[in-house]
């Protein structure tokens, strides 16, 4: 795809933490897009050098690269690091890449040609799950293709379906692509910030602003890997708990009845 003066910026974001031999490869599949109007935006949170290291040689090669590298770690906290990249991008469309996923070659261009249809205010697409060497594994429940063609649907009833079964089918960060206006902060749902389902709150709120694009072609890949942030015991009761807050939020925005 060659580069239009009309094709809206998009801002590629990529929190970054630790693992310079996975950012590489997520970086190389940003730049390596069919879409070429993009800013890619990495935040460095990482506890060493070898990120900013790494990131040298690209920086001197492409001018629509950024690095920030963030004064003090948030540790804990990663979803501090997705609002900085957020806040930074200048893009009218926006997507994250996290720092151990990729993206296939075309997923930015066929998430805009839906995205400018003003109607829609969020894009997602069926992934892949992958392991730490790249190879792909079998779907989980919530990655399972949930049409066999690209369709668009009302987002409110989609947002209700997700919460009311529990289960992010929408996709991971990297999986999806929305309008930077139609979000004030990430991970907040009618006036909640959460932070274990950080995502399902971000994807309720673009979901009652307009209609929901599923595109059935995959486009990224999610990595499985050891190096995952997060304390499994502490994560998990924390997400129960805030799955019982997007119900009660849920019945506050009308799209479940008590």
């Amino acid at each position: 795809m060659n580069l239009d003066n009309n094709d809206p910026l998009v801002s590629v974001l990529i929190p970054a933490y630790n693992r310079p031999h996975f950012l590489k490869i997520a970086l190389e599949s940003a730049l390596n897009q069919t879409y070429k109007n993009l800013e890619i935006i990495i935040c460095d949170d990482s506890t060493n050098y070898e990120v900013k290291n790494m990131i040298q040689p690209y920086l001197a090669v492409y001018s629509n690269l950024k690095y920030f590298n963030n004064a003090e770690t948030v540790g804990r906290q990663p979803r501090m690091n997705h609002n900085r990249c957020f806040n930074l991008a200048s893009g009218e469309y926006v997507n994250f890449l996290h720092d151990d996923d990729v993206f296939y070659p075309k997923k930015i261009e066929r998430m805009v040609e839906f995205l400018k249809n003003e109607e829609i205010t969020i894009v997602t697409s069926r992934r892949s799950l992958i392991d730490k060497d790249g190879n792909v594994l079998p779907d989980a429940s919530h990655t399972r293709p949930i049409s066999t063609i690209d369709k668009i649907y009302d987002g409110k009833e989609i947002a209700r379906k997700m919460i009311l079964k529990r289960r992010n089918f929408i996709g991971e960060p990297t999986t999806v692509s929305f309008r930077k206006k139609d979000i004030d902060e990430p991970g907040v749902f009618m006036g909640r910030k959460y932070r274990c389902n950080y995502d399902m709150a971000t994807w309720a709120t673009l979901l009652l602003k307009g209609k929901f694009v599923y595109i059935a072609e995959i486009l990224s890949s999610y990595r499985i890997h050891g190096g995952q942030r997060g304390r499994k015991s502490e994560v998990h009761k924390m997400a129960l708990k805030e799955l019982k807050y997007l119900l009660e939020d849920g019945v506050k925005a009308g799209i479940i009845r008590k």
